[in-house]
């Protein structure tokens, strides 16, 4: 943040057992409990942070001198991306019923950088190879998963007849029709 410096912050989905309600929570993670302390360097999420979290530091010493060597214009931000996808795929390797091999590794330009860089991106991976069809980012919007509604919606319109864009009223009920027919939640591999 501009004037402020660097800030982490989540909003984080807790289960309550008491109530057995789900509750939303808002968190700014900083080095100590001090008002005016630091931002934390490293976030972590899901199975593969408890595998991380409970490895030697030297992977955050090498993690950080990359990171450097990006921002002085040594390495680029595909690099900086695979090393953090070769990061996520240990978790999978090494601590059984986590999560597959598939990652998404997404990131942004420092607004505060000396150096022109390239823009923000992403890659998707699988272990640590680049995925050459590249996902989408998953977005859900109340409740919907937004990506699986413009693939439907994409291969819709792909079987209209040329110069099919305007729709008439048959099309977009058809359109609705195939929104309707998503899941609305996960199954039990959380797709």
């Amino acid at each position: 943040m501009k004037g402020v410096g660097a800030r982490f912050y989540s909003i984080e989905n807790v289960y309550d057992r008491s109530t057995r309600s789900l509750q939303y929570q808002f968190a700014n993670y900083e080095q100590t409990a001090l008002p005016s302390s630091p931002a934390a360097r490293f976030g972590m999420a899901g199975t593969g942070d408890l595998y991380l979290a409970g490895k030697k530091d030297s992977w955050r010493r090498d993690l950080r001198s990359l990171l450097k060597a990006h921002d002085r214009g040594k390495v680029s931000a595909d690099a900086v991306a695979d090393r953090l996808a070769a990061l996520s795929f240990e978790a999978p390797q090494n601590v059984s019923d986590t999560v597959g091999p598939r990652s998404i590794v997404v990131w942004r330009p420092r607004p505060d950088r000396r150096r022109a860089c390239e823009g923000g991106a992403h890659r998707s991976y699988t272990g640590t190879a680049r995925d050459v069809d590249i996902a989408s980012i998953p977005s859900i919007m109340t409740g919907r998963d937004m990506t699986a509604i413009s693939h439907a919606l994409k291969n819709y319109v792909r079987t209209l007849p040329s110069g099919g864009l305007s729709l008439g009223d048959a099309e977009a009920q058809e359109m609705l029709r195939l929104i309707a027919r998503l899941p609305t939640h996960p199954d039990e591999k959380l797709q």
